[in-house]
């Protein structure tokens, strides 16, 4: 049996009263702790997140933005129903106002992710994809390898086997 750390605390005379001495092990201190935490816990929210979306139909942006949120969601424990109530405090401009257009019909933060990314990642079709791909060449500034890149980020659009990447580089 392991031997039980204890804490000795003293409660200041008064005249007229002798000392009295309490002990408390660290298991009654530790549980004592948890009793106060689950009486008060603190409510976590987005809105401590830093990251703000204005709305920008770019790719990459709203990418970032589902992303970088999740992630703060994630790693704060915030439950779906916070994380939903917190978003409009993230979102600015157009998409606060297509927000509080919509609001009612989400229910999952899921939801709310996929909602966020239709409309404003709206994905370009097949063709454009193509001409993407092609339109442009390797110019003099641009190393190999950064050339291949922005061609394979391309490729990453197209629906998944559809082409060998070897056939198409």
């Amino acid at each position: 049996m392991s031997p039980r750390k204890s804490l000795k605390t003293a409660t200041p005379s008064t005249p007229g009263t002798s000392d009295v001495s309490q002990s408390l092990t660290t298991d009654d201190l530790r549980m004592i702790l948890n009793d106060l935490r689950e009486s008060n816990p603190k409510r976590k929210s987005l809105c401590e997140c830093v990251i703000k979306f204005y709305g920008e139909k770019d790719t990459r942006i709203v990418k970032d933005f589902v992303r970088t949120t999740t992630i703060f969601k994630d790693v704060e424990h915030i439950s779906d129903n916070d994380a939903l109530i917190g978003l409009p405090a993230l979102l600015k401009g157009c998409a606060a106002e297509w927000w509080n257009g919509i609001y009612k019909k989400v229910d999952t933060w899921k939801e709310a992710c996929e909602l966020i990314l239709k409309t404003f990642a709206p994905k370009k079709p097949n063709s454009e994809l193509y001409f993407e791909l092609f339109m442009g060449c390797q110019d003099n500034n641009m190393n190999t390898e950064e050339f291949i890149c922005k061609k394979r980020a391309i490729l990453a659009k197209l629906p998944p086997d559809r082409h060998d990447e070897e056939n198409w580089i």
